[in-house]
């Protein structure tokens, strides 16, 4: 097996949260960004979603196999800041 990250699926939704806010959305205040083991069973879900990563983005089971947010910020709140150790660094 190889492990792969959704770098296509990770810029479509840092594309986003941008355009979110500066339309003055709630945006996370933070994002692991996960690996993926590539199988045998999953490499076509994979490569599809590689390909079209706003349909991937859009729907939030396949959305989750790539990033986990944390938290909401806005401009409005922007001050209050995410302060709280990153999954990876609590193992």
């Amino acid at each position: 097996a190889s492990i792969a990250l959704s770098s296509p699926v990770f810029g479509y939704a840092m594309g986003q949260y941008g355009a979110d806010w500066l339309e003055g959305k709630r945006i996370p205040q933070a994002m692991d960004i996960l690996p993926v083991v590539l199988t045998e069973k999953n490499i076509a879900q994979y490569q599809a979603d590689l390909a079209n990563p706003a349909e991937a983005y859009r729907d939030p089971v396949r959305r989750s196999a790539y990033l986990v947010p944390y938290g909401n910020i806005c401009y409005d709140t922007r001050d209050r800041y995410v302060n709280f150790p990153w999954s990876s660094e609590q193992k």
